[in-house]
């Protein structure tokens, strides 16, 4: 069995908020610090103050030293698998070997339409992810990454240099 941890989801409106939300956790102990990955706040307004996601964590990352680091979640269909392996794997070495990446299928209807991001059906959303999950774990494993899905397709996509963590990063999926 697996022991129990803690982790902390933060909701900083500004980046130094961010910092120190990560900061204070790490000091008082807690397994992991998250953000989320939107565009705007569920939790708000679309003129909620939201940061990026990979920026804010990377920031987070360059501030602390033991905490773990997790997008609760990343919508996999906001960036091009390619593009998330490349961002992961920057992302976990800015933190040596501290991420979790939290992936999921998005959601948020309306955030994607007023972005100018298709919203397909859950079930082609999560196919998306399958491909999505299938093509980073090629792209941190394989000497040669290739992928070709219904959805994504990839030739020598190369991830040089590959993740601190092996074979690759834990993944936490959300729906």
């Amino acid at each position: 069995m697996y022991p129990t941890r803690f982790g902390v989801f933060l909701l900083p409106n500004t980046m130094q908020e961010a910092i120190d939300g990560a900061k204070r956790a790490e000091a008082d102990g807690y397994y992991s610090a998250s953000v989320n990955d939107h565009f705007y706040s569920p939790l708000g307004n679309p003129q909620t103050p939201q940061m990026e996601c990979f920026t804010t964590l990377t920031a987070m990352a360059c501030h602390t030293s033991k905490i773990k680091l997790a997008p609760a979640v990343a919508a996999a269909s906001f960036r091009t698998p390619p593009l998330l392996a490349k961002i992961a794997t920057s992302l976990d070495h800015a933190s040596n070997g501290r991420l979790i990446l939290g992936l999921g299928a998005g959601w948020q209807d309306k955030e994607y339409h007023t972005h100018g991001y298709p919203f397909p059906s859950t079930s082609v959303r999560l196919e998306q992810l399958d491909e999505c999950i299938q093509i980073l774990k090629a792209m941190w494993t394989q000497d040669v990454p290739g992928f070709k899905g219904k959805h994504f397709e990839v030739r020598e996509a190369y991830n040089n240099p590959r993740s601190i963590q092996k074979p690759y990063p834990p993944l936490m999926l959300g729906g």
